[in-house]
């Protein structure tokens, strides 16, 4: 299906479901959905089926996205409420000076939402199908306050280098081949006491020959620059990567693999195609492999995606293709006040994630304010409609004469076995499963497996200023 038949089809649809009440598309695990009604009385699907459980509290604790000095930090005073299945608004409140807030009276199946303010715009962060007794953990992890700092490493030249890359966290540095030491600049939302660099002498096609892992180098209290030194190289292992068998109608794949330090990475390895693939690998003394695999079809469909943490010292790695549902359609429109996507084939996963960003000129004082908003929500979710949302949230939806960008993620989570239990998961987990943080927190072994597109309204332009925060995070949180 083409993009003008999708779009004739979503624009044919958008009244006839509205006034009939209709339902759309909801498989998934168990095909819940319930009536949140607005003052038309439209059906989203928005949360899962109410049970008997009576209202209760709900706890929310939100602290500092990823990347400036408030990564997780506690946030106070961010605006925290609970919409009622019927449509209705429920309590609503403010986090306190720790970062935590709870609801009262909060009806199986509500939407909890919290608000936070950034220097450039807003963060809104949404959970569907929430129920009483929940404890929902936003933002990133929680680490000591700090400041911004840098690192020098300096090595002894290697034989037959043409270049040297250090990797540190978050980013790295390098020179020629006469360089015997590198200085490189980390953000605070990346600094980890202690932290350890990998350093790769390379030779003329960038393959490498040498390597060396620095350990237990600690920030400097303030902001200065920590030292450590290469002592001794080490010639490279190799990692070995194959392909299992595929379903017929894939027919791209890439494999991504880079060494892990904590919960940042270093010398990434891309490989295209279905072949087996030997790489020279420095990683015999780092914390393991992050791995990445991409799987794609024809068509106007998304992408599926697997990911993993190998044990250190790993030399072989095999992937698969995950049995996911491939999304298409993927459509986002602030006037209609809805987003709705198409998922084709089965196979059961744990949650349904969506993501909107728009951005507005303001003048005065002349900026542009960026706003997004990520909502968790049950598996099966094919639409979400915000008109029957309670009258006066205008700071939660996006103005309805602006574009949307929107993405959308099926997630598949090891250990997970019902939408309950992604509730239970800090949000920085559900939110982006294949971060390098969330992989190391999940554990090694374990596989995370997406379904992924992306797409946007009627008014089609570039992304808002950045990739989907989750995609660009992938190798770098």
């Amino acid at each position: 299906m083409r993009f003008g038949e999708l779009a004739s089809l979503f624009l044919s649809t958008l009244v006839p479901l509205a006034a009939a009440g209709t339902t759309v598309g909801c498989g998934g695990d168990d095909g819940a959905t319930v009536d949140a009604a607005g003052a038309d009385a439209r059906r989203v699907d928005a949360a899962t089926a109410p049970d008997a459980t009576a209202p209760g509290q709900v706890t929310v604790i939100v602290r500092g996205e990823c990347c400036d000095a408030t990564t997780g930090q506690p946030i106070a005073d961010a605006d925290v409420f609970a919409i009622q299945p019927d449509g209705t608004m429920g309590d609503r409140t403010t986090t306190a000076a720790d970062g935590t807030a709870t609801l009262d009276d909060v009806a199986p199946g509500a939407i909890v939402t919290a608000i936070v303010a950034r220097t450039d715009g807003h963060l809104r962060i949404s959970y569907l199908g929430v129920q009483p007794g929940d404890h929902l953990e936003l933002g990133d992890a929680p680490r000591p306050p700090q400041a911004d700092g840098a690192v020098t490493v300096d090595w002894p030249l290697a034989t037959g280098a043409n270049s040297y890359r250090m990797y540190v966290p978050c980013t790295s540095a390098g020179g020629d081949a006469t360089t015997t030491s590198a200085t490189a600049q980390i953000g605070a939302w990346c600094l980890r006491d202690p932290f350890a660099v990998l350093v790769v002498a390379l030779d003329a096609s960038n393959v490498p020959i040498q390597s060396a892992v620095v350990h237990g180098i600690s920030p400097i209290a303030g902001g200065g620059t920590a030292t450590g030194s290469v002592t001794a190289w080490q010639a490279p292992g190799t990692l070995s990567s194959t392909v299992a068998t595929v379903p017929a109608e894939i027919t791209a794949s890439s494999r991504y693999a880079a060494t892990l330090l904590g919960t940042s990475t270093g010398h990434p390895v891309y490989v295209n195609g279905f072949d087996p693939v030997t790489s020279p690998w420095p990683g015999a003394d780092t914390e393991g492999t992050l791995t990445s695999s991409y799987f794609g079809r024809d068509g106007d469909f998304g992408a599926l995606y697997s990911s993993q943490v190998l044990a250190p010292a790993t030399t072989t790695w095999s992937t698969r293709a995950p049995t996911l549902p491939w999304l298409a359609g993927l459509l986002a429109n602030a006037a209609a006040q809805q987003a709705r996507w198409v998922t084709v084939g089965d196979g059961s996963y744990d949650a349904t994630i969506l993501g909107l960003s728009w951005r507005d000129y303001v003048s005065p004082p002349g900026a542009w304010v960026y706003d997004d908003w990520y909502l968790v929500m049950p598996p099966g979710t094919t639409e979400f409609d915000w008109s029957t949302l309670p009258a006066g949230l205008d700071e939660l939806v996006p103005p309805e004469a602006l574009a949307v960008d929107a993405w959308i993620d099926l997630v598949d989570l090891p250990g997970v076995d019902d939408y309950d239990a992604v509730r239970a998961l800090p949000a920085r987990i559900a939110l982006c499963p294949a971060c390098t943080a969330s992989l190391v927190e999940l554990g090694a072994g374990a596989v995370v497996d997406e379904s992924y597109d992306e797409g946007g309204g009627f008014l089609l332009r570039p992304a808002t200023r950045r990739p989907p925060a989750h995609r660009a995070a992938r190798a770098h949180r």
